[in-house]
């Protein structure tokens, strides 16, 4: 019987303590607040098409104040909390104050949670009218470089010629162009470095305040070419030849020096003379003026004087050309091989001997004889002849004036020799 009444007072016990905590805490309205709530901006891109856009910070947070079940509130988290800004409101620019509208999941909604404070009462937005456009790039090299060094400005390359913007209409209007600053004190090396930009008015003075401009792209690859310049003697060497030497004649030349510029270590090792060419009296038959000698130079080397090709003159001294007919008595044949014979079948040639008119007089056929090297002949055709003048020093061979580029040659049939079969 006691323990039946103990199990009773106990489960009276029991409901009563549910009914208190039913009471005091499921039932009883309380307040709450929720620090940091994240405010959700919508509606930007109906904002762009009509051509503004928010320059003030969107991280925004707001404080609010809730009324409701206690047992609610308990549970409750200020990441479950939507608070939602329409900016589909705003249309025109100008600093704007936004109300926002709270909202809860549904199980929260149907508990009657009620906003009872907002801190702030409302959200303050920056709008800017906004606008966009293309501005060309120019290029800043400033600073010193060392003696013998310059900049290749001709081929000075950003990989972008020009940039895009957007930004506040009022900031935009004020950019006229772009620049980048390349610092090249004491470069004796070409530069390549990406740089930022700077945004500028149309004068080249940068624009104070452009935060909230954004470029694209914001930084460039710039590569400036450094040159290494040296002056380099130009010579045209002149071969004695044909009753002539260099000091008989006179060769003047356009130009006696070239400036050329490139990178150190190939111009720094450069032979200080570059050669023309060569002009051989033995194949000069007259004077000639303005003949064009090409100026050749490394890969790589810049040409910084602007000519590609120096005139040249040669003026020789009066002389006289006269032809002699030289007969096969007088050709010398060297250097067959074991085994083969050959045949001449050209009769006579003529030569062109030049010399002072005094001395040409004195020259006789006789003292003019062919050699003709037969060194690996296996076929049967024309052989080079070397012409030689004996007993008179102050003449020299030139080609025929009527086909100045062709060599003195004659025609040799060459053929195997027979064996020879002995008697009996």
């Amino acid at each position: 019987m006691k323990n039946k009444v103990f199990h009773i007072l106990l489960s009276v016990v029991i409901a009563f303590a549910l009914w208190v905590y039913v009471i005091t805490v499921e039932r009883t309205e309380t307040e709450q607040t929720f620090y940091n709530v994240p405010v959700v901006i919508d509606g930007e891109s109906v904002l762009e098409d009509r051509g503004l856009k928010i320059t003030s910070d969107t991280e925004l947070t707001v404080t609010l104040r809730l009324s409701g079940k206690r047992s609610v509130l308990n549970d409750l988290r200020s990441s479950d909390i939507t608070v939602l800004a329409d900016l589909t409101r705003i249309t025109e620019a100008g600093k704007k104050g936004l109300s926002y509208d709270v909202s809860f999941p549904g199980d929260v909604r149907d508990s009657a949670v009620e906003v009872i404070g907002r801190e702030p009462a409302t959200i303050t937005l920056t709008v800017a009218q906004w606008a966009s456009k293309e501005i060309p790039i120019q290029t800043q090299l400033p600073g010193t470089l060392p003696e013998d060094y310059i900049i290749d400005y001709q081929n000075v390359h950003l990989d972008h010629g020009s940039v895009s913007i957007a930004g506040p209409k009022d900031v935009v209007d004020q950019i006229g162009m772009a620049k980048v600053v390349v610092d090249m004190e004491g470069r004796t090396e070409s530069v390549e470095e990406r740089v930022n930009i700077i945004l500028c008015d149309s004068r080249g003075v940068p624009v104070s305040d452009v935060s909230a401009v954004t470029p694209e792209p914001y930084r460039i690859l710039a590569k400036v070419p450094v040159l290494m310049v040296r002056d380099l003697q130009l010579v045209l060497p002149v071969t004695d030849g044909g009753g002539l030497t260099a000091q008989d004649v006179s060769v003047t030349m356009e130009y006696e020096t070239i400036t050329v510029g490139g990178p150190s270590s190939v111009v720094s090792r450069m032979d200080p003379v570059i050669t023309l060419g060569t002009i051989d009296l033995s194949q000069e038959n007259e004077s000639f003026t303005d003949r064009e000698y090409p100026v050749k130079l490394p890969e790589g080397v810049r040409n910084i004087s602007g000519f590609d090709t120096v005139k040249a003159s040669l003026e020789l001294p009066p002389m006289k050309v006269r032809e002699f007919t030289v007969g096969q008595k007088q050709f010398v044949f060297t250097g067959l091989p074991e085994g083969m014979k050959y045949t001449v079948r050209t009769q006579s040639l003529g030569v062109w001997i030049r010399g002072r008119e005094t001395i040409l007089e004195k020259v006789e056929a006789g003292q003019i004889r062919l050699e003709v090297d037969l060194s690996g002949a296996t076929q049967t055709g024309y052989f080079p002849a070397t012409v030689v003048v004996e007993g008179v020093s102050e003449v020299g061979v030139v080609p025929d004036p009527s086909a100045p580029n062709e060599p003195y040659e004659v025609y040799v049939a060459i053929e195997a020799k027979l064996p020879v079969v002995p008697e009996g």
